[in-house]
Protein backbone atom coordinates (compact mmCIF):
# COMPACT_ATOMS: atom_id res chain seq x y z
CA UNK A 1 0.00 0.00 0.00
CA UNK A 2 2.56 2.88 -1.35
CA UNK A 3 -0.01 5.57 -0.02
CA UNK A 4 -0.44 4.50 3.59
CA UNK A 5 3.96 4.07 3.18
CA UNK A 6 3.91 7.75 2.40
CA UNK A 7 2.09 9.11 5.15
CA UNK A 8 3.69 7.00 7.32
CA UNK A 9 6.08 8.78 10.01
CA UNK A 10 9.75 7.65 10.37
CA UNK A 11 10.76 5.76 13.42
CA UNK A 12 13.05 8.33 13.70
CA UNK A 13 10.85 11.27 13.98
CA UNK A 14 8.65 9.06 16.49
CA UNK A 15 11.92 7.93 18.63
CA UNK A 16 12.70 12.13 18.41
CA UNK A 17 9.55 13.57 19.37
CA UNK A 18 9.34 11.00 22.34
CA UNK A 19 13.04 11.28 23.56
CA UNK A 20 12.57 15.55 23.12
CA UNK A 21 8.95 14.99 24.92
CA UNK A 22 10.56 13.20 27.91
CA UNK A 23 13.40 15.85 28.05
CA UNK A 24 11.34 18.94 28.09
CA UNK A 25 8.66 17.43 30.59
CA UNK A 26 11.24 16.26 32.70
CA UNK A 27 13.24 19.48 32.75
CA UNK A 28 10.46 21.28 33.50
CA UNK A 29 9.44 18.88 36.27
CA UNK A 30 13.04 19.60 37.90
CA UNK A 31 12.35 23.04 37.27
CA UNK A 32 9.42 23.42 39.16
CA UNK A 33 10.80 21.32 42.07
CA UNK A 34 13.83 23.61 42.48
CA UNK A 35 11.63 26.81 42.48
CA UNK A 36 9.56 25.27 45.16
CA UNK A 37 12.40 24.63 47.30
CA UNK A 38 13.96 27.96 46.41
CA UNK A 39 10.83 30.06 47.42
CA UNK A 40 11.46 27.92 50.33
CA UNK A 41 14.38 28.75 51.39
CA UNK A 42 13.86 32.29 50.62
CA UNK A 43 11.16 32.32 52.90
CA UNK A 44 13.12 30.81 55.99
CA UNK A 45 15.83 33.62 55.09
CA UNK A 46 13.63 36.04 55.06
CA UNK A 47 11.82 35.23 58.33
CA UNK A 48 15.34 35.12 59.55
CA UNK A 49 15.91 38.84 57.73
CA UNK A 50 12.75 39.80 59.61
CA UNK A 51 13.81 38.17 63.39
CA UNK A 52 17.20 40.35 62.87
CA UNK A 53 15.56 43.82 62.16
CA UNK A 54 13.13 42.53 65.24
CA UNK A 55 16.32 42.26 67.63
CA UNK A 56 17.78 45.31 66.47
CA UNK A 57 14.66 47.72 67.16
CA UNK A 58 13.92 45.73 70.46
CA UNK A 59 17.78 46.35 71.41
CA UNK A 60 17.75 50.00 70.36
CA UNK A 61 13.94 50.53 72.12
CA UNK A 62 15.69 49.35 75.62
CA UNK A 63 18.23 51.37 75.22
CA UNK A 64 17.41 54.20 73.73
CA UNK A 65 13.38 54.03 74.09
CA UNK A 66 10.56 54.59 71.75
CA UNK A 67 11.08 58.17 71.12
CA UNK A 68 14.70 58.21 70.27
CA UNK A 69 13.15 55.40 67.55
CA UNK A 70 11.02 58.39 66.24
CA UNK A 71 13.66 60.48 65.53
CA UNK A 72 15.80 58.46 63.62
CA UNK A 73 12.85 56.23 61.80
CA UNK A 74 12.12 60.44 60.36
CA UNK A 75 15.57 61.19 60.03
CA UNK A 76 16.12 57.76 57.72
CA UNK A 77 19.03 56.69 59.49
CA UNK A 78 18.81 53.40 60.74
CA UNK A 79 18.56 50.20 58.59
CA UNK A 80 16.46 51.81 55.85
CA UNK A 81 13.02 52.18 58.48
CA UNK A 82 10.70 53.73 55.78
CA UNK A 83 10.92 49.95 54.70
CA UNK A 84 9.97 48.34 57.12
CA UNK A 85 6.18 47.40 58.92
CA UNK A 86 7.05 49.00 61.98
CA UNK A 87 4.32 48.93 65.36
CA UNK A 88 5.36 49.77 68.81
CA UNK A 89 2.21 49.13 71.51
CA UNK A 90 1.88 48.52 75.13
CA UNK A 91 -0.42 45.39 74.62
CA UNK A 92 -3.76 47.07 75.13
CA UNK A 93 -4.57 48.79 72.12
CA UNK A 94 -2.63 52.09 72.42
CA UNK A 95 -0.14 52.81 69.57
CA UNK A 96 3.19 54.72 70.07
CA UNK A 97 4.61 54.22 66.55
CA UNK A 98 3.47 53.03 63.46
CA UNK A 99 4.52 53.14 59.87
CA UNK A 100 3.92 50.78 57.06
CA UNK A 101 6.37 50.77 53.92
CA UNK A 102 5.48 52.65 50.71
CA UNK A 103 5.78 49.40 48.58
CA UNK A 104 2.72 47.16 49.54
CA UNK A 105 0.70 47.59 46.30
CA UNK A 106 0.01 43.74 45.91
CA UNK A 107 -1.48 43.57 49.32
CA UNK A 108 -5.00 43.85 50.61
CA UNK A 109 -4.76 46.34 53.40
CA UNK A 110 -7.32 44.11 55.41
CA UNK A 111 -5.18 41.17 54.94
CA UNK A 112 -2.27 42.77 56.75
CA UNK A 113 -4.08 44.48 59.53
CA UNK A 114 -6.07 41.16 60.22
CA UNK A 115 -2.22 39.63 60.25
CA UNK A 116 -1.43 42.07 62.47
CA UNK A 117 -4.04 42.02 65.01
CA UNK A 118 -3.03 38.10 65.31
CA UNK A 119 0.91 39.43 66.15
CA UNK A 120 -0.35 41.48 69.04
CA UNK A 121 -1.15 38.54 70.73
CA UNK A 122 0.74 35.89 69.02
CA UNK A 123 4.63 36.21 69.37
CA UNK A 124 6.93 34.62 66.48
CA UNK A 125 6.13 34.40 62.70
CA UNK A 126 3.61 35.49 60.79
CA UNK A 127 3.06 35.98 56.54
CA UNK A 128 0.92 38.19 54.50
CA UNK A 129 0.15 36.83 51.08
CA UNK A 130 -0.25 39.33 48.36
CA UNK A 131 -3.60 39.36 46.17
CA UNK A 132 -1.53 37.50 43.42
CA UNK A 133 -0.07 34.26 43.39
CA UNK A 134 3.31 33.23 43.66
CA UNK A 135 4.28 37.10 44.31
CA UNK A 136 6.36 38.44 46.78
CA UNK A 137 5.27 38.34 50.63
CA UNK A 138 5.04 40.17 54.18
CA UNK A 139 7.31 38.62 56.85
CA UNK A 140 6.22 39.80 60.21
CA UNK A 141 8.26 38.83 63.49
CA UNK A 142 6.25 39.87 66.76
CA UNK A 143 7.11 40.00 70.18
CA UNK A 144 7.87 41.68 73.21
CA UNK A 145 10.63 44.50 73.67
CA UNK A 146 10.83 45.88 77.07
CA UNK A 147 8.27 46.65 78.21
CA UNK A 148 6.20 47.29 74.70
CA UNK A 149 4.66 45.13 72.16
CA UNK A 150 6.97 44.94 68.83
CA UNK A 151 6.22 44.13 65.32
CA UNK A 152 8.77 43.71 62.75
CA UNK A 153 8.21 43.13 59.14
CA UNK A 154 9.14 44.02 55.55
CA UNK A 155 8.22 43.38 51.99
CA UNK A 156 10.31 39.87 50.41
CA UNK A 157 10.20 41.84 46.92
CA UNK A 158 14.23 41.15 45.96
CA UNK A 159 13.22 37.43 46.94
CA UNK A 160 10.74 37.04 44.54
CA UNK A 161 12.21 38.81 41.73
CA UNK A 162 15.16 36.31 42.14
CA UNK A 163 12.90 33.62 42.40
CA UNK A 164 10.47 35.05 39.25
CA UNK A 165 14.03 35.34 37.68
CA UNK A 166 15.28 32.18 37.73
CA UNK A 167 11.96 30.77 36.70
CA UNK A 168 11.74 32.68 33.42
CA UNK A 169 15.50 32.16 32.79
CA UNK A 170 14.98 28.66 33.57
CA UNK A 171 11.87 27.98 31.40
CA UNK A 172 13.99 30.16 28.47
CA UNK A 173 16.82 27.40 29.15
CA UNK A 174 14.23 24.39 28.78
CA UNK A 175 13.29 25.36 25.74
CA UNK A 176 16.64 26.18 23.89
CA UNK A 177 17.79 22.50 25.53
CA UNK A 178 14.42 21.23 23.53
CA UNK A 179 15.42 22.40 20.70
CA UNK A 180 18.98 21.21 20.73
CA UNK A 181 17.59 17.99 21.66
CA UNK A 182 15.24 17.62 18.76
CA UNK A 183 18.02 17.99 16.09
CA UNK A 184 20.66 15.64 18.35
CA UNK A 185 18.28 13.16 18.90
CA UNK A 186 17.12 13.38 15.26
CA UNK A 187 20.72 12.81 14.46
CA UNK A 188 21.47 10.11 16.74
CA UNK A 189 17.95 8.14 16.09
CA UNK A 190 18.69 8.39 12.80
CA UNK A 191 22.33 6.86 12.76
CA UNK A 192 21.19 4.07 15.24
CA UNK A 193 18.31 3.16 13.09
CA UNK A 194 20.56 2.82 9.94
CA UNK A 195 20.43 -0.74 9.89
CA UNK A 196 16.71 -0.41 9.94
CA UNK A 197 16.72 1.02 6.56
CA UNK A 198 18.88 -1.35 5.35
CA UNK A 199 16.55 -4.23 6.64
CA UNK A 200 13.89 -2.74 5.02
CA UNK A 201 16.04 -2.11 1.83
CA UNK A 202 16.92 -5.71 1.95
CA UNK A 203 13.84 -6.99 2.29
CA UNK A 204 12.30 -5.19 -0.77
CA UNK A 205 15.32 -6.74 -2.33
CA UNK A 206 14.30 -10.16 -1.15
CA UNK A 207 10.27 -9.54 -1.93
CA UNK A 208 11.56 -8.49 -5.74
CA UNK A 209 13.19 -12.06 -5.63
CA UNK A 210 16.47 -11.35 -5.56
CA UNK A 211 17.85 -13.85 -2.92
CA UNK A 212 21.99 -12.74 -3.44
CA UNK A 213 21.97 -10.10 -0.57
CA UNK A 214 22.87 -9.51 3.05
CA UNK A 215 23.65 -6.82 5.18
CA UNK A 216 26.93 -5.51 7.02
CA UNK A 217 27.16 -6.85 10.34
CA UNK A 218 28.39 -4.55 12.54
CA UNK A 219 28.84 -6.30 16.22
CA UNK A 220 28.46 -3.73 18.26
CA UNK A 221 26.85 -5.78 20.67
CA UNK A 222 23.71 -4.25 20.78
CA UNK A 223 19.95 -5.50 19.63
CA UNK A 224 20.28 -4.05 16.19
CA UNK A 225 23.55 -6.14 15.69
CA UNK A 226 21.79 -9.50 16.98
CA UNK A 227 19.06 -8.53 14.63
CA UNK A 228 21.30 -8.07 11.41
CA UNK A 229 23.30 -11.29 12.78
CA UNK A 230 19.53 -12.93 12.81
CA UNK A 231 18.76 -11.75 9.24
CA UNK A 232 21.60 -12.90 7.88
CA UNK A 233 21.50 -15.91 8.91
CA UNK A 234 17.68 -16.62 7.69
CA UNK A 235 18.75 -15.14 4.44
CA UNK A 236 21.46 -18.07 4.18
CA UNK A 237 19.39 -20.60 5.16
CA UNK A 238 16.93 -19.53 2.95
CA UNK A 239 19.37 -19.87 0.32
CA UNK A 240 20.37 -23.08 1.24
CA UNK A 241 16.74 -24.17 1.23
CA UNK A 242 16.59 -22.87 -2.28
CA UNK A 243 19.80 -24.09 -3.23
CA UNK A 244 18.82 -27.44 -1.82
CA UNK A 245 15.17 -27.67 -4.00
CA UNK A 246 17.26 -26.46 -6.96
CA UNK A 247 19.64 -29.03 -6.78
CA UNK A 248 17.40 -32.12 -5.46
CA UNK A 249 15.14 -31.17 -8.46
CA UNK A 250 18.24 -31.34 -10.61
CA UNK A 251 19.80 -34.70 -9.28
CA UNK A 252 16.14 -36.19 -9.03
CA UNK A 253 15.46 -35.09 -12.73
CA UNK A 254 19.47 -36.92 -13.86
CA UNK A 255 19.24 -39.91 -11.67
CA UNK A 256 15.40 -40.21 -12.80
CA UNK A 257 16.08 -40.23 -16.27
CA UNK A 258 17.39 -44.24 -16.57
CA UNK A 259 15.34 -46.30 -14.68
CA UNK A 260 12.17 -44.29 -15.59
CA UNK A 261 13.60 -45.20 -19.41
CA UNK A 262 13.67 -48.97 -18.51
CA UNK A 263 10.40 -48.82 -16.91
CA UNK A 264 8.82 -47.18 -19.71
CA UNK A 265 10.33 -49.84 -22.10
CA UNK A 266 9.55 -53.01 -19.75
CA UNK A 267 5.88 -51.46 -19.84
CA UNK A 268 6.05 -50.72 -23.37
CA UNK A 269 7.17 -54.08 -23.91
CA UNK A 270 4.11 -55.84 -22.16
CA UNK A 271 1.44 -53.96 -23.59
CA UNK A 272 2.69 -55.18 -27.52
CA UNK A 273 0.62 -57.79 -27.99
CA UNK A 274 2.00 -61.47 -28.62
CA UNK A 275 5.84 -60.65 -27.98
CA UNK A 276 6.36 -60.48 -24.01
CA UNK A 277 4.43 -62.39 -21.11
CA UNK A 278 4.02 -60.70 -17.96
CA UNK A 279 5.69 -63.20 -15.74
CA UNK A 280 6.38 -62.92 -12.01
CA UNK A 281 10.10 -62.54 -13.24
CA UNK A 282 9.15 -59.16 -14.85
CA UNK A 283 7.10 -58.30 -12.09
CA UNK A 284 10.00 -58.55 -9.82
CA UNK A 285 12.34 -56.60 -11.92
CA UNK A 286 9.44 -53.83 -12.14
CA UNK A 287 9.26 -54.11 -8.49
CA UNK A 288 12.49 -53.81 -8.08
CA UNK A 289 12.89 -50.37 -10.05
CA UNK A 290 10.15 -49.33 -8.62
CA UNK A 291 12.24 -49.41 -5.01
CA UNK A 292 15.30 -48.20 -5.98
CA UNK A 293 12.76 -45.21 -7.06
CA UNK A 294 11.90 -44.68 -4.01
CA UNK A 295 15.06 -45.49 -2.32
CA UNK A 296 16.68 -42.56 -4.54
CA UNK A 297 14.38 -40.44 -3.81
CA UNK A 298 13.66 -41.06 -0.05
CA UNK A 299 17.45 -40.27 0.33
CA UNK A 300 17.82 -37.05 -1.97
CA UNK A 301 14.82 -35.67 0.47
CA UNK A 302 16.73 -36.49 3.99
CA UNK A 303 19.60 -35.06 2.13
CA UNK A 304 18.24 -32.27 1.55
CA UNK A 305 16.79 -31.85 4.84
CA UNK A 306 19.57 -32.41 6.70
CA UNK A 307 21.53 -29.74 4.42
CA UNK A 308 18.64 -27.21 4.98
CA UNK A 309 19.08 -27.72 8.79
CA UNK A 310 15.00 -28.90 8.48
CA UNK A 311 15.80 -32.48 9.17
CA UNK A 312 14.43 -33.80 12.42
CA UNK A 313 16.31 -35.67 14.59
CA UNK A 314 15.33 -38.03 17.26
CA UNK A 315 17.68 -38.39 19.61
CA UNK A 316 18.36 -41.16 22.04
CA UNK A 317 20.79 -42.35 24.42
CA UNK A 318 22.38 -45.96 23.01
CA UNK A 319 25.08 -48.28 23.00
CA UNK A 320 27.06 -47.26 20.26
CA UNK A 321 29.34 -50.75 21.10
CA UNK A 322 26.12 -52.37 19.96
CA UNK A 323 25.07 -50.72 17.43
CA UNK A 324 28.14 -51.43 15.53
CA UNK A 325 27.50 -54.74 16.17
CA UNK A 326 24.00 -54.81 14.32
CA UNK A 327 25.62 -52.99 11.36
CA UNK A 328 28.06 -55.71 11.39
CA UNK A 329 26.14 -58.15 11.29
CA UNK A 330 23.66 -56.62 8.47
CA UNK A 331 26.48 -57.67 6.25
CA UNK A 332 27.34 -61.10 7.56
CA UNK A 333 26.11 -62.94 4.38
CA UNK A 334 27.73 -59.98 2.30
CA UNK A 335 31.03 -60.42 4.42
CA UNK A 336 30.70 -64.39 3.96
CA UNK A 337 30.39 -64.07 0.05
CA UNK A 338 33.43 -62.08 0.03
CA UNK A 339 35.61 -63.89 2.34
CA UNK A 340 35.92 -60.37 4.08
CA UNK A 341 37.24 -60.54 7.56
CA UNK A 342 35.88 -57.44 9.99
CA UNK A 343 37.07 -56.94 12.40
CA UNK A 344 35.58 -54.21 15.86
CA UNK A 345 38.06 -53.02 18.01
CA UNK A 346 36.12 -51.60 20.76
CA UNK A 347 37.43 -51.57 24.38
CA UNK A 348 35.16 -49.82 26.01
CA UNK A 349 31.25 -48.91 26.24
CA UNK A 350 30.55 -45.53 24.53
CA UNK A 351 26.62 -44.75 25.77
CA UNK A 352 25.65 -41.74 22.76
CA UNK A 353 23.05 -39.19 22.08
CA UNK A 354 22.00 -39.40 19.01
CA UNK A 355 19.22 -40.46 16.47
CA UNK A 356 20.08 -43.58 16.36
CA UNK A 357 18.24 -45.26 13.07
CA UNK A 358 20.06 -42.64 11.02
CA UNK A 359 23.79 -43.08 12.42
CA UNK A 360 23.15 -46.79 12.09
CA UNK A 361 22.42 -46.02 8.23
CA UNK A 362 25.59 -43.89 8.57
CA UNK A 363 27.43 -46.74 9.88
CA UNK A 364 25.89 -49.19 7.23
CA UNK A 365 26.42 -46.81 4.53
CA UNK A 366 30.45 -46.89 5.22
CA UNK A 367 30.67 -50.69 5.69
CA UNK A 368 28.53 -51.20 2.55
CA UNK A 369 31.31 -49.07 1.22
CA UNK A 370 34.57 -50.72 2.50
CA UNK A 371 33.18 -53.83 1.42
CA UNK A 372 31.75 -52.83 -2.08
CA UNK A 373 35.38 -51.15 -3.13
CA UNK A 374 37.94 -53.60 -1.40
CA UNK A 375 39.85 -56.39 -3.04
CA UNK A 376 39.52 -60.13 -2.68
CA UNK A 377 39.32 -61.21 0.79
CA UNK A 378 38.54 -57.79 2.50
CA UNK A 379 40.03 -56.88 5.97
CA UNK A 380 37.75 -53.88 7.69
CA UNK A 381 38.84 -52.64 10.96
CA UNK A 382 36.45 -50.46 13.15
CA UNK A 383 37.98 -48.89 15.84
CA UNK A 384 37.11 -46.45 18.85
CA UNK A 385 39.41 -44.19 20.98
CA UNK A 386 39.60 -40.93 22.55
CA UNK A 387 42.30 -38.55 21.05
CA UNK A 388 42.13 -34.84 22.21
CA UNK A 389 38.92 -34.27 23.72
CA UNK A 390 36.73 -36.18 21.15
CA UNK A 391 35.56 -39.68 20.54
CA UNK A 392 37.37 -41.08 17.01
CA UNK A 393 35.28 -43.83 15.05
CA UNK A 394 36.90 -45.24 12.34
CA UNK A 395 36.22 -48.00 9.84
CA UNK A 396 39.19 -48.69 7.67
CA UNK A 397 39.31 -51.31 4.45
CA UNK A 398 42.35 -52.41 2.18
CA UNK A 399 40.09 -52.06 -0.84
CA UNK A 400 40.72 -49.48 -3.99
CA UNK A 401 41.85 -46.42 -1.72
CA UNK A 402 40.78 -42.95 -3.13
CA UNK A 403 42.86 -40.56 -4.98
CA UNK A 404 44.07 -37.39 -3.11
CA UNK A 405 42.32 -35.40 -6.06
CA UNK A 406 38.75 -36.98 -5.31
CA UNK A 407 38.78 -36.95 -1.77
CA UNK A 408 37.31 -33.44 -1.57
CA UNK A 409 35.00 -34.26 -4.42
CA UNK A 410 33.47 -37.45 -3.02
CA UNK A 411 30.67 -35.74 -0.51
CA UNK A 412 29.02 -34.57 -3.96
CA UNK A 413 25.80 -36.10 -4.72
CA UNK A 414 25.82 -38.22 -7.28
CA UNK A 415 29.79 -37.90 -7.49
CA UNK A 416 31.76 -41.25 -8.36
CA UNK A 417 35.21 -41.51 -8.74
CA UNK A 418 37.16 -43.55 -11.57
CA UNK A 419 37.85 -46.13 -9.14
CA UNK A 420 33.60 -46.94 -8.09
CA UNK A 421 32.54 -46.40 -11.92
CA UNK A 422 32.56 -49.91 -12.77
CA UNK A 423 30.54 -50.91 -9.34
CA UNK A 424 26.86 -50.39 -8.98
CA UNK A 425 25.44 -47.62 -6.67
CA UNK A 426 23.75 -44.02 -6.54
CA UNK A 427 26.76 -42.06 -5.62
CA UNK A 428 24.67 -40.72 -2.58
CA UNK A 429 25.96 -42.88 0.37
CA UNK A 430 28.93 -40.70 1.25
CA UNK A 431 26.67 -37.44 0.40
CA UNK A 432 24.11 -38.51 2.86
CA UNK A 433 26.67 -39.98 5.32
CA UNK A 434 28.04 -36.33 5.73
CA UNK A 435 25.08 -34.59 5.28
CA UNK A 436 23.50 -36.41 8.24
CA UNK A 437 26.57 -36.23 10.62
CA UNK A 438 26.45 -32.53 9.75
CA UNK A 439 22.88 -32.34 11.27
CA UNK A 440 24.44 -33.77 14.59
CA UNK A 441 27.41 -31.67 14.68
CA UNK A 442 29.73 -34.28 13.92
CA UNK A 443 32.22 -34.52 11.43
CA UNK A 444 33.62 -36.86 9.07
CA UNK A 445 37.24 -37.40 6.88
CA UNK A 446 38.87 -39.46 4.97
CA UNK A 447 42.68 -40.74 5.50
CA UNK A 448 44.25 -42.13 2.32
CA UNK A 449 46.21 -45.20 3.10
CA UNK A 450 49.98 -45.77 1.36
CA UNK A 451 50.00 -46.77 -1.79
CA UNK A 452 45.80 -46.10 -1.93
CA UNK A 453 45.68 -49.92 -0.36
CA UNK A 454 42.59 -48.87 1.30
CA UNK A 455 41.05 -45.45 2.92
CA UNK A 456 40.11 -45.18 6.45
CA UNK A 457 36.90 -43.06 7.21
CA UNK A 458 37.20 -41.55 10.56
CA UNK A 459 34.04 -39.27 12.61
CA UNK A 460 34.72 -37.36 15.28
CA UNK A 461 32.03 -37.37 18.39
CA UNK A 462 32.07 -34.46 21.05
CA UNK A 463 32.55 -35.84 24.22
CA UNK A 464 29.24 -33.39 25.15
CA UNK A 465 27.39 -35.84 23.25
CA UNK A 466 28.67 -39.08 25.42
CA UNK A 467 26.52 -40.12 27.94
Amino acid sequence: MPSKGNKRRSLSQLITIRFTLLIFLTNFLIIILIFFLLRSELSKKDQSIARIHFHEISEVIESNGVDFLKIQAEREEFNDLDNLIIIISDGSGRIFLQQLPTKINNFDMSDINSVLKIAEKKDGHHTVYSKQPFQETIEIYSGQASQYRLTVGFNTDASEDFVNLYFKLAVILNLIAGLCSISIGYYFSKKSLHPIRELIQAVKKIRSGDMNTSLVLLDKGDELSELTHLFNDMILQIQKLIYSLQTSIDYIAHDLRTPLTHLTNKIENLLKEGKFTFTREMAEELMEETQSLTSLINTLLEISEADSQSLILRKEVFNLNQLIHECVELYEYVSEDKNANIQVLVAEEYLVKADRNKIKRVLANLIDNALKYSNAEPKIIIQCERKDEVLHLSIQDNGVGIAKNDIPKIWQRLYRGDTSRTTSGMGLGLSFVKSILDSHQWSIYVEPLPNQAGARFVIEIPLSDLA
